[in-house]
């Protein structure tokens, strides 16, 4: 009989144990979903921070055209103004020419008046 409290005893001990082994195990299975949930959100702001930085890297691209079409426009306008630039001078210079010829000829025709 004693050995059969023995065994009975020895029973109960194992089955505590497996309890606690079966709270334990699913304590840890409860951790693992956790980090499963988690490492699921990781990945979506991982993919949200990729998008953004898509984004971003189109943007800026953008801007750079944008700014290299500016940078040549700049170069287009200032070759169009030096060139006007040296029409105006020609045409101060004609100008001049036009005016000393109408003055020479101003003193002429008083020659004949």
């Amino acid at each position: 009989m004693e050995e059969a409290g023995q065994v009975q005893e020895t029973i109960t001990k194992k089955r505590h144990i497996i309890h606690r082994t079966i709270e334990q195990v699913d304590s840890l299975i409860e951790d693992i979903n956790k980090s499963i949930t988690l490492t699921k959100d990781i990945v979506a702001n991982v993919d949200r921070t990729e998008a953004a930085s898509n984004l971003i890297s189109d943007t800026i691209s953008s801007l750079s055209s944008i700014s290299e079409e500016n940078a040549a426009s700049s170069e287009e306008t200032k070759a169009s103004m030096t060139e006007l630039a040296d029409t105006m001078e020609a045409l101060t210079n004609r100008a001049n020419k036009l005016n000393d010829v109408a003055h020479t000829l101003e003193k002429e025709m008083e020659f004949f008046q």
